[in-house]
């Protein structure tokens, strides 16, 4: 699910206009900061997606 989506045929569109590439890229940007990503299903249908990240900043001294 969090894998870039792939088409088999050009010929195939998508009723929303989307292309897959949504969660791949949330899972992309958590990963880069060292987070962590979890999905739960709705018992009504649809996904939850929660991303965690740590809470901690590193400052750096500026000029």
């Amino acid at each position: 699910m969090f894998e870039p989506f792939v088409r088999g045929s050009a010929n195939h569109s998508r009723s929303d206009g989307g292309v897959g590439l949504g969660l791949s890229i949330v899972r992309a940007v958590v990963d880069a900061h060292h987070g962590r990503l979890s999905s739960t299903v709705r018992p009504t249908g649809g996904l939850d997606i929660t991303v965690h990240f740590s809470g901690s900043r590193r400052r750096r001294a500026v000029g």
